[in-house]
Formats: structure tokens, C-alpha cells, sequence
């Protein structure tokens, strides 16, 4: 027997972006209804960039995604629908290499 189990969650299940940094794995969980901006770079110190210099590019993006989800959300629960979004399953121990 094969058995299949997929993940669906509604945009009101986020609650918060998380950003790690490559170089040192250290991240920041930044909630939506506090959202700002990003950090420029990492906040531990290791010196990672996370930012274009002069630019807010990823700032305005998650700023812009943030506005569309509000807006499906509010579209959708005038019309009675369920959104979801399917996600991933998450990996294994195993799956991960560890």
C-alpha cells in the first residue's frame, strides 16, 4: 500500500518570515504585523551582506508579498473560499544528511 500525506496551510497560518544567513546560520524571525525591513546584513557579525548596498530590493519584495497575501486574504474571505498553499513535506533526519 502506498500512502501519500500532503501539507496545506492558509495564508493566515503565517505568522512570521524567517532569514538565516548562509555564511553562519545564525537568523532572524521577523513577525508580519511587525514587518519593517530586513536586516542589511547579518546580525551576528560575520560580515554576510544581506542586502544589495543602496537598495532595498529584498525589503520591498517581502513588502509587496505581505500587501498580496492581505489581499487574497481579504478577497477570498469576502467571497467564503478557502485559500491554501501546499507545501512541502518536511525532510527527515535521514533526508537531511544528519
Amino acid at each position: 500500500m502506498t500512502e501519500q500525506t500532503n501539507h496545506f496551510l492558509e495564508l493566515s497560518d503565517i505568522l512570521s518570515f524567517r532569514l538565516e544567513c548562509p555564511t553562519c546560520h545564525s537568523f532572524v524571525v521577523i513577525p508580519l504585523v511587525k514587518f519593517k525591513d530586513t536586516p542589511r546584513q547579518c546580525p551576528n557579525g560575520c560580515g554576510k551582506e544581506w542586502e544589495y548596498p543602496r537598495t532595498n530590493t529584498i525589503s520591498a519584495s517581502l513588502a509587496e508579498l505581505l500587501v498580496a497575501i492581505q489581499t487574497v486574504q481579504r478577497a477570498t474571505q469576502q467571497k467564503e473560499l478557502l485559500f491554501t498553499v501546499e507545501i512541502a513535506k518536511p525532510l527527515t533526519p535521514k533526508e537531511q544528511g544528519k
